[in-house]
């Protein structure tokens, strides 16, 4: 089950980002009693953020035909999504063929 976004929904992705690591700046927190009926435990931006993107990015792949940057980007990628996993084409056919077999 492969997720693609169109370049539309990248834009929101991205400016939704934007805000709320704008928002996380100012200690606002998601659930504020101050602004619910049913106070709730607080819990910040950055967490709920955190969450979302453990459960987007599953699987990312690195299509660079420089093995010095695939590796670099790989190596990035790895640091910055532990959760997921990382994997790098050479060119478009091999990235076909590694969506094909793996999914």
């Amino acid at each position: 089950d492969i997720t693609w976004w169109s370049a539309g929904e990248l834009r929101r992705f991205k400016r939704n980002a934007k805000d709320i690591h704008y928002n996380s700046k100012k200690d606002t927190f998601i659930n504020n009693p101050e602004h619910s009926p049913h106070p709730t435990p607080l819990v910040s931006v950055e967490a709920v953020v955190e969450e979302q993107i453990k459960s987007e990015c599953r699987r990312i792949l690195i299509i660079d035909p420089h093995v010095l940057s695939a590796t670099l980007f790989c190596r990035y990628f790895r640091s910055a999504f532990p959760h997921s996993e990382v994997w790098t084409a050479s060119s478009g056919a091999e990235a076909l063929h590694l969506i094909e077999r793996y999914g």
